[in-house]
């Protein structure tokens, strides 16, 4: 169900960006920036009137330096923790009617949230109870015959986890006052990196979906690959230190910064923007 409706969204979105007969390259960013902004705000539209359910939990120890969070529909936000704990909100939602109310009540009842350590990686995952290798949303179309539902994540992380792989299919993903190395994906919705240190080598992408980028540090060695197909990219870069820049735009306008490779205060670590149908503001 959810690739579906990732796929109808993906269309239609097109559709609207193909439709629309851009002329020139500031139309061509406007667009993006309307399609992208129509991609961020569908998942909270499609749930504006739903009903909702929580479920936590806290880990205290066998906490590793890597976390991963695989999601399909419904937002991640993660954040650093006050103390050493991690700790994990989940929001199931689905639509308020009888029928997805009623279904929703029976999820909840079996449903689970666990942080699964595999090797050097702890993994978040939404589970029916006593099944932790099965994902929540298989079990519920297998059950239920539909799986209609999305999950909302809130994590905070101690310090000691420096490595992020956080991914969701439809909907927005944002990240704050981390240091570390990223992995973030996401098919459709907005990604927003706030008070970064980047260590190490980082990727950020999205199919479908604005790039708000804000880093605070940049370590000697490191690297970050900033790409989206369809949507704007706005890096906020600390203004002392050293890097170098290279900007790639097929339609789009470029502000801040020059297209291609630039060095920044006589270059270092190489910070790549990319955009196929977008504008890229570096500030």
């Amino acid at each position: 169900m959810n690739k579906n409706i990732q796929k109808l969204l993906l269309a239609a979105l097109g559709s609207m960006l193909v439709l629309s007969g851009c002329d020139s390259s500031q139309g061509e960013s406007s667009t993006a920036d309307e399609t992208s902004s129509s991609a961020a705000k569908w998942y909270d539209q499609m749930l504006s009137n739903s009903v909702r359910e929580d479920l936590s939990v806290i880990m205290e120890d066998g906490i590793t330096e890597a976390v991963k969070i695989e999601n399909s529909v419904g937002n991640i936000e993660v954040s650093a923790s006050p103390d050493d704990t991690l700790s994990v909100k989940a929001s199931l939602q689905t639509s308020n009617n009888h029928r997805y109310k009623t279904m929703m009540e029976e999820i909840v009842k079996e449903a689970g949230i666990s942080v699964r350590v595999e090797g050097d990686q702890m993994v978040v995952v939404a589970h029916p109870q006593g099944d932790p290798e099965t994902d929540l949303w298989t079990w519920a179309e297998r059950k239920f015959g539909d799986s209609k539902f999305g999950i909302n994540y809130e994590v905070q992380l101690p310090a000691k986890v420096t490595h992020f792989d956080i991914s969701t299919d439809v909907g927005e993903i944002g990240l704050s006052g981390l240091d570390g190395e990223y992995n973030v994906f996401n098919s459709v919705g907005v990604i927003r990196i706030n008070e970064a240190n980047l260590k190490g080598k980082s990727s950020v992408q999205s199919e479908l979906g604005n790039l708000r980028i804000q880093l605070d540090g940049i370590e000697s060695g490191s690297a970050l690959k900033a790409t989206t197909d369809v949507g704007t990219i706005t890096a906020k870069l600390p203004p002392d230190a050293s890097y170098s820049l290279r900007i790639t735009t097929d339609l789009g306008r470029v502000s801040g910064a020059s297209k291609g490779k630039s060095d920044v205060n006589g270059g270092g670590p190489l910070i790549t923007l990319t955009s196929s149908v977008g504008s890229i503001t570096v500030e």
